[in-house]
């Protein structure tokens, strides 16, 4: 699944209500961390399908770190002004069965600030849809915000791995997370021997393309381009990332500023993700 594949049709609302995010960090014990605030859903906007879709993809970009296989993922909820029509039974019941087919562990999930409706209703009906065991690895926190960030450190993750969301110190930035995950997704199609590139921390200097959401769906839709030759064997690096090969028939090929900006991380692991785009060519205003 790749975001200018089967995720084309979910940038956009991924990107504008961030209802699911993937952390750039690990908790103590090296488990991968995702965000949820479903309050932000808004069906009249989207599906409920690609709500899910959203959540599978998120969870897919564990599955190449074999590390994190090992230790699992823990999830961590805002349930704060959570509506009735921001519930669907059939994107619990579809995280449920994924939960159990995919290949790493769900080791957690703790659900912060539950309002009355989070309490009284949802609560209840996850009961009799959710399995035995991830009921028993739900953990439920409330009272202040001071006393769910001292619960949430019990399980390994401290405030400094918290979201500001929930008075942690954590700040998320979407549209970075979706720049990183573009130049590891074209890496792959095109590079063979590209190595797993890991995502970075965001940071004050994280580019931001003019700030609207359409221009970063519209910028990742640039790293695709028509269908050219696949890349011999005997190819180097920098042809097959510029679709400049021999061969005929099908392949993939990314925008030449694209290739060159992944040439240029591959030759520096420590380039920043803004400096690696700005030699590829790509201008941010």
């Amino acid at each position: 699944m790749t975001l200018t594949g089967a995720m084309k049709d979910e940038v956009t609302p991924m990107l504008k209500y961030r209802v699911m995010q993937r952390m750039p960090v690990t908790d103590t014990a090296g488990r991968a961390l995702f965000f949820f605030c479903p309050s932000r859903r808004n069906y009249a906007e989207y599906s409920p399908e690609q709500d899910f879709m959203a959540l599978f993809y998120l969870f897919n970009t564990v599955i190449d770190d074999a590390d994190l296989r090992r230790r699992g993922i823990v999830c961590i909820s805002d349930a704060r002004n959570l509506q009735r029509n921001q519930i669907n039974r059939k994107v619990i019941r579809l995280t449920a069965i994924s939960e159990s087919v995919m290949p790493f562990r769900y080791r957690a999930s703790h659900v912060c600030h539950p309002n009355r409706f989070s309490y009284y209703v949802l609560f209840p009906m996850m009961k009799y849809i959710i399995s035995k065991d991830l009921r028993l690895r739900t953990k439920v926190h409330y009272g202040s915000e001071a006393n769910v960030l001292a619960e949430l450190e019990t399980y390994c993750i401290p405030r400094d791995r918290v979201p500001s969301e929930l008075g942690g110190s954590l700040v998320l930035d979407m549209k970075h997370w979706m720049l990183e995950r573009m130049i590891v997704e074209g890496a792959r199609a095109n590079i063979s021997s590209c190595p797993s590139t890991s995502m970075m921390t965001p940071s004050a200097d994280a580019p931001y393309v003019n700030g609207l959401q359409s221009e970063v769906a519209s910028t990742i839709t640039k790293a695709s381009a028509a269908a050219v030759a696949p890349a011999p064997a005997t190819e180097s690096k920098k042809q097959r990332a510029s679709g400049r090969g021999k061969g005929g028939g099908r392949g993939l090929a990314m925008d030449p500023r694209m290739a060159k900006a992944v040439e240029a991380r591959l030759a520096d692991a420590s380039l920043s993700l803004y400096d690696a785009l700005v030699i590829g060519g790509f201008v941010f205003k």
